[in-house]
C-alpha cells in the first residue's frame, strides 16, 4: 500500500508541477505586456483603457495601476495555491510552509519581506510615473544610464540591417541575443558577488533567512545604476530586433522571446518560494531549475557564489559555479550571517544603509 501511495503521490506532484508551469506561463504572458515591444502584439494600453476616462485623469491612472498590479499579483496567488496543494499532498501544514506562511519566520525585522515588497512596489510606481524619483533613488546615475541606452540604440539603428532575409535567420539571431543577454546577467551577478562595493549593495538580496515569493524584491536601485551597463547593450539589441521582426510579420522569434522571458520569470518567482520545482532531465541540463536558486541563497559555505546564472545552466557550467539538485539536501539555512540589513527597518535598509555601506567602502579605499 505504501508503494502504491508513493507512486500516486509522485504522479500527483508531477502533474502539479506541469499544471503549475502552464498556469504561470499563462499569467506571465500578461506580465510580459509591460514590455514596450510586446505591447504592440497584445495592445496593453487598449486592454487597460477600461472606461472613457480623460487622458491624464486620476480615475484613468487608478484603473491602469490596478490592472498592472493584478498582472503582478495573479502569478503570486497561483503559486501560493500550488504551494498549499503541494503541502497537503506531502502531509505537511498547508499554509505555514508556504512562502506567505514563512514570512514571519525570517530573522530580522518582523515581516521584512512584505515591507521590502510593498516599498519596492511604491518606488516602482514613483519611478514609472515621475522621472524625478528615478533620479533620486539612483543618486542621479540613472541619467548616465539613459545616455548609454540612447547611445547603444543609435549605434544599433545605424548598424543593424533594416530587414532579415528569412524567419529562420531571425530565429537564430534572437536566440543568440537571448544567450548574450543571459551572459550579461551572469557577468553582472558575478561581479556583484566578487567586487566588494557591489557586494555591499547586493548583500541586501541575500539577507532573508527564508525563501519566499516576496524575498526576490529585496534590493536597492543603487546597484542597478552600477551594473546596468553590462545588460543595457543586450536588452536594447533584443528590443530593436523584436520591433523589427514584428514589423516584418515574423511572429516565431517574438514567441521565442516570450517563452524565454516566461522561464526567466518562473525562475525568479519560484526560485525564491518554498515550492521545490526541479525540471526533469534533459530539460534541467539546459535550463536552471528554480529550486537551484535555493543553493545560491544557502548559508552553507560550500554553496557560496554558486548557480549565479539567470535561467540557463551554460554559463555556470563553463565557469565552474554550477551545483545540481543533489546539493539541495545540504542546505541547512539561508542568508548572510549577522548581516546589517536584518538589523534595521526595511525602508532604512533599502534606502539609507546601502549609502552608509558605500561611503564606508569609499572611505576605506582612500585612507
Amino acid at each position: 500500500m505504501i508503494g502504491i501511495y508513493s507512486i500516486i503521490q509522485n504522479k500527483r506532484t508531477s502533474a502539479l508541477s506541469i499544471g503549475f508551469v502552464f498556469l504561470v506561463f499563462f499569467f506571465i504572458i500578461f506580465c510580459n505586456l509591460e514590455n514596450d515591444v510586446l505591447n504592440k502584439v497584445f495592445n496593453l494600453n487598449e486592454i487597460s483603457n477600461i472606461g472613457s476616462f480623460p487622458e491624464g485623469s486620476l480615475a484613468k491612472f487608478l484603473v491602469q495601476a490596478t490592472f498592472r498590479f493584478s498582472l503582478i499579483i495573479l502569478p503570486m496567488i497561483t503559486l501560493t495555491i500550488v504551494e498549499v496543494i503541494n503541502n497537503i499532498i506531502g502531509g505537511t501544514s498547508p499554509f505555514s510552509n508556504t512562502s506567505i506562511g514563512r514570512i514571519s519566520f525570517s530573522k530580522g525585522y518582523k515581516y521584512a519581506d512584505l515591507w521590502f515588497w510593498s516599498f519596492g512596489m511604491l518606488t516602482a510606481l514613483l519611478r514609472y510615473k515621475f522621472t524625478f524619483f528615478l533620479v533620486f533613488f539612483t543618486l542621479g546615475t540613472s541619467r548616465l544610464s539613459v545616455g548609454v541606452e540612447e547611445w547603444f540604440n543609435s549605434l544599433y539603428v545605424s548598424a543593424l540591417p533594416s530587414t532579415s532575409s528569412s524567419q529562420f535567420v531571425a530565429i537564430l539571431i534572437i536566440l543568440i541575443a537571448i544567450l548574450l543577454t543571459d551572459l550579461s546577467f551572469f557577468i553582472d551577478h558575478y561581479l556583484s558577488h566578487y567586487v566588494p562595493f557591489l557586494w555591499d549593495l547586493h548583500e541586501i538580496h541575500h539577507s532573508p533567512t527564508e525563501m519566499t515569493i516576496f524575498s526576490a524584491s529585496r534590493g536597492t536601485d543603487l546597484i542597478a545604476s552600477f551594473t546596468k551597463f553590462f545588460t543595457v547593450p543586450f536588452s536594447i539589441l533584443s528590443g530593436l530586433l523584436l520591433n523589427q521582426y514584428l514589423t516584418q510579420g515574423f511572429i516565431i522569434p517574438v514567441l521565442i522571446y516570450i517563452f524565454f522571458g516566461t522561464l526567466r520569470y518562473i525562475f525568479e518567482m519560484v526560485g525564491h518560494s518554498s515550492y521545490q520545482l526541479i525540471y526533469p532531465k534533459p530539460i534541467s541540463y539546459i535550463f536552471m531549475s528554480p529550486s537551484l536558486h535555493w543553493i545560491h541563497h544557502s548559508s552553507n559555505p560550500k554553496h557560496y557564489n554558486k548557480n549565479i546564472g539567470g535561467f540557463i545552466t551554460l554559463w555556470d557550467r563553463i565557469f565552474g559555479t554550477y551545483l545540481d539538485e543533489t546539493h539541495i539536501k545540504d542546505i541547512s539555512g539561508y542568508g548572510v550571517k549577522d548581516t546589517q540589513y536584518n538589523k534595521f527597518h526595511p525602508i532604512y535598509a533599502a534606502t539609507i544603509l546601502p549609502l552608509v555601506k558605500l561611503s564606508k567602502r569609499i572611505k576605506y579605499l582612500i585612507t
